[in-house]
């Protein structure tokens, strides 16, 4: 599955944000997020892999993913539990 559109470009959506820092407003429920972003005609997204293991059934064959996966510096804390 190519990321690049029939005109040679890419609309790729992050969504790899909480992953740093924490939940964001209009990103509560990433499944809702991914299905209008895939609709409205996204090349691709990327996101992390506590997302992908979830809504991996809403994406699978849709669109093309790219993981995040480092352990970078995060803004975390222990209260968002």
């Amino acid at each position: 599955m190519s990321v690049l559109a029939s005109d040679g470009r890419a609309l790729i959506v992050a969504m790899d944000h909480a992953q740093t820092h924490g939940v964001i407003e209009g990103l509560q429920d990433p499944g809702a997020v991914l299905n209008s972003v895939i609709e409205a005609g996204a090349d691709g997204i990327m996101t992390t892999y506590g997302v992908m293991k979830k809504y991996r059934n809403l994406v699978a064959g849709r669109v093309p993913v790219t993981l995040r996966l480092d352990g970078g510096p995060s803004l975390y804390r222990e209260d968002w539990l």
